[in-house]
């Protein structure tokens, strides 16, 4: 029942891991960046307990990116927390999601806006599209509880200093980090921002924001409200959500 094993866990706090994860057959998944496959493991009825987790790597890479935080009262969370390096679990080799890059023009910018482990889908865009900043501006707003809850610090500071159009505003909302504590909203009100971004339009961008269903709640109408059409498989649309 299961086909796949734990290559290597890299903790960032106890409630908090980065799992890699490869089929048993050496296979790679066949995904498209910002998408999500589904892992497994046997609860104790006997039963398989399923749970959906976006790809953080490149297609290309034979080992599955997940950044995973743990659920203490969840029924799966806390068996996948057990694993060890070298174990064994189910990963679905069909992947599936529409956080992906589709229905958006080469040269159109792009606001991401995520929280928490939200932030995977993007790590696999910046990862995998080539020169994805080239002819467009990209800026991530990426908020978490703590700074210690912020994934890929490191890598994301690394891609805006590597890369002139890729902006990148982090915040904590009960930390101060940057000289700034809050929720992702107040960037919007930075001039900084405002120098990027002096308007916010469907005409010239596309939102993408993944996260919390508070914050997808609370940013989602309002950007509807001044024209910004939802994005379906069927629909296209200039924003795009996915719920954690």
């Amino acid at each position: 029942m299961y086909n796949a094993t734990v290559k290597s866990i890299r903790e960032l706090h106890p409630d908090l891991r980065v799992f890699k994860i490869a089929m048993n057959d050496g296979a790679s998944l066949n995904f498209t960046p910002g998408q999500f496959s589904t892992l497994g493991l046997i609860g104790n009825d006997g039963n398989m307990i399923m749970r959906a987790y976006s790809i953080a790597s490149n297609p290309a890479n034979a080992e599955v990116e997940f950044f995973i935080v743990k659920k203490h009262d969840g029924l799966f969370t806390p068996k996948l927390f057990e694993l060890k390096v070298g174990d064994q679990i189910f990963m679905n080799p069909r992947c599936v999601g529409h956080m992906s890059l589709s229905h958006v023009p080469e040269t159109t910018d792009m606001l991401w806006v995520a929280t928490g482990t939200g932030i995977v889908p993007f790590m696999s865009l910046l990862r995998s599209v080539p020169n994805i900043c080239e002819n467009r501006k990209v800026v991530l707003i990426y908020g978490a509880r703590q700074v210690h809850d912020l994934g890929y610090m490191d890598e994301l500071n690394k891609f805006q200093k590597d890369f002139p159009n890729f902006h990148f505003f982090p915040i904590a909302s009960r930390e101060e980090l940057n000289g700034r504590i809050g929720r992702v909203n107040i960037i919007f009100d930075l001039p900084e921002f405002k120098s990027i971004f002096p308007v916010i339009s469907p005409d010239s961008m596309h939102i993408f924001m993944c996260g919390s269903v508070a914050m997808i709640n609370d940013h989602a109408d309002n950007f509807q409200k001044i024209g910004f059409v939802l994005d379906t498989p069927i629909n296209p649309g200039q924003l795009h959500i996915e719920k954690y």
